[in-house]
């Protein structure tokens, strides 16, 4: 989502921006996208947790990963593109996994 200030942006009568009312007019796209970006961001952990317990104690590699949970998610094929940016965003990120570099690497759950 790419967000263009100017559509935000309220003014009072003398033309001034109206700091208030802008920040109010983001505040209820800014709750919706998070509210949007919460629930996926809840799936996509729900289907890696999948994974893992399908899978104890095993290192997997990354592109194994996503495509697992992206099987678990549902999605049509036409949505993996976004959605492996997204999981990997989310196994990066999360603080709950770790990455092991070499021959016998790969990610697993702390």
């Amino acid at each position: 989502m790419k967000i263009n200030l100017v559509d935000y942006v309220v003014r009072n009568d003398s033309g001034d921006i109206d700091h208030e009312a802008t920040l109010n007019k983001f505040m209820g796209d800014l709750c919706s996208w998070e509210q949007d970006n919460l629930q996926e961001n809840r799936f996509i952990a729900e289907a890696v947790d999948k994974v893992f317990d399908e899978n104890p104690n095993v290192k997997l590699v990354k592109p194994v990963v996503v495509m697992m949970a992206f099987n678990k998610l549902g999605f049509p094929a036409s949505e993996f593109s976004k959605m492996e940016k997204k999981i990997s965003d989310y196994l990066a990120n999360s603080g709950r996994f770790v990455a092991i570099r070499g021959a016998h690497g790969g990610i697993q759950r702390k």
